[in-house]
């Protein structure tokens, strides 16, 4: 499914008091303490096999993803092209 340099996209899901702008999906916690969203990250594929994905950030890590994991997916044509400054800075 995925090769390598392919560009992906990534829904992080992450947890904190003051959500940032590129937040989406933001709900509140029950206790009202911070809130819960998700966050869209651009990454590049460096390796794939049928369970795992080793990913490259633009900050240079390298991330281990599950292949079936429904958070992340191929980048589709708007991405490729709109975000495309975005994947350039990503090194394979």
């Amino acid at each position: 499914m995925f090769k390598t340099g392919d560009p992906v996209v990534f829904h992080k899901e992450k947890k904190s008091m003051k959500p940032s702008l590129k937040a989406w999906g933001v709900r509140p916690h029950s206790g009202g303490d911070g809130y819960s969203y998700f966050i869209t990250k651009y990454w590049r594929v460096i390796t794939a096999d049928d369970s795992k994905v080793v990913v490259a950030t633009r900050g240079g890590k390298q991330l281990e993803v599950n292949a079936d994991d429904p958070k992340l997916r191929k980048a589709n044509i708007f991405e490729r092209v709109f975000k495309k400054h975005i994947y350039s800075e990503i090194p394979v």
